[in-house]
This record gives C-alpha cells, sequence and structure tokens, in this order.
C-alpha cells in the first residue's frame, strides 16, 4: 500500500483525498535527486505524516522542482533499479514484483504528481487553517 494525502481543516474535515494504491509517491521519489526531494522523502511508509503551511510550500517547491524528471528515461532507469533489489526474492516475489513493475506507467506518476500540485496549491490558498496528512500502511 502507499501513503494516501488528506487535505484537512484544523478540525480535521477532509477537503479533498489523492489515494496512493500503487506506492506511487515511492516512484516519484525513484525519478528525483535525492537532494531535491527531503519533503517527500520524510513522508512515513507506516505511519501518519503531517504538513503544516511551511512544510507544504517546501512540498509545492520541491514538486515543482521535480516535474522535469518525471520522463520515460528517468522511469526506465528506476525500474531497474528496483529489479536489482528484488533480485534475491523468491521466484514468487519476483514474479509479483516483475508484473508490479511493467504495469507502472509514466502517465499515472505524471498524474499523481499533479493530483498532489493541486491538493498543495489548495492548502497553500486557505489562509494557514489547512494541513496535508499522508496516511502509510
Amino acid at each position: 500500500m502507499g501513503r494516501d494525502a488528506y487535505l484537512e481543516t484544523e478540525s480535521g474535515e477532509v477537503l479533498q483525498t489523492v489515494g496512493d494504491p500503487r506506492c506511487l509517491i515511492d516512484w516519484l521519489e525513484s525519478l528525483a535527486p535525492p537532494e531535491l526531494i527531503a519533503s517527500l522523502r520524510r513522508i512515513d511508509r507506516y505511519n501518519d505524516t503531517i504538513f503544516s503551511i511551511p512544510q507544504i510550500a517546501l512540498l509545492g517547491d520541491e514538486l515543482r522542482s521535480i516535474s522535469s524528471f518525471l520522463n520515460q528515461n528517468n522511469l526506465e532507469a528506476a525500474k531497474i533499479r528496483y529489479k536489482q533489489r528484488v533480485e534475491h526474492w523468491s521466484r514468487k516475489g519476483r514474479e509479483n514484483s516483475e508484473e508490479y513493475i511493467q504495469s507502472i506507467t509514466l502517465e499515472e506518476i505524471q498524474n499523481h504528481h499533479s493530483q498532489l500540485s493541486v491538493m498543495v496549491g489548495s492548502a497553500l490558498k486557505g489562509d494557514g487553517r489547512y494541513h496535508i496528512r499522508f496516511v502509510g500502511d
């Protein structure tokens, strides 16, 4: 499972949701240079991570800065690195991961990036009354 994002009010009302059932935040991280994604890397895979307005602004800057790295060449390189990480898994594990890797498309990664960017923009228009909660598995 991925890390779902929720734009919430101070009282916890959910205004917007970006689901991540295919772990696309992981792929965003894989396509971008590590020095450009400090905020993305901060999102816990297993617990909640809450971004306040100053942190959301930084996340927005990061999302803008990595957009040029979301391309087919970087995706293919990331898929090769992923395959190398799982080469010592069981045969069934490798087969399942191969199906998953091959099913990931640049279009869905770019779409997820766009949805997160829209959410960030919405949060920044909230006059400090909003936060973004990422919920890990």
